[in-house]
């Protein structure tokens, strides 16, 4: 009986510390995933800035020429 309590501590334990261990990996999943989101906005920014200046030169250009 004193083998089967054990045994049922033992697992219970098994399945806290694994539960534990997948919390974390989540944790630092959410974490770099942030940090994905974070840099693929900011080249987003950067592309839609280069694309205002583009734009700007063309209109500028084209004020240049009348």
């Amino acid at each position: 009986m004193q083998r089967n309590e054990r045994r049922k501590l033992s697992n219970i334990e098994q399945l806290r510390n694994l539960n534990t261990t997948n919390e974390t990996k989540l944790k630092k999943t959410a974490v770099e995933e942030s940090k994905v989101d974070h840099i693929e906005g900011e080249k987003a920014g950067l592309l839609q800035l280069q694309i205002i200046t583009y734009l700007m030169g063309i209109m500028q250009q084209q004020a240049d020429t009348k």
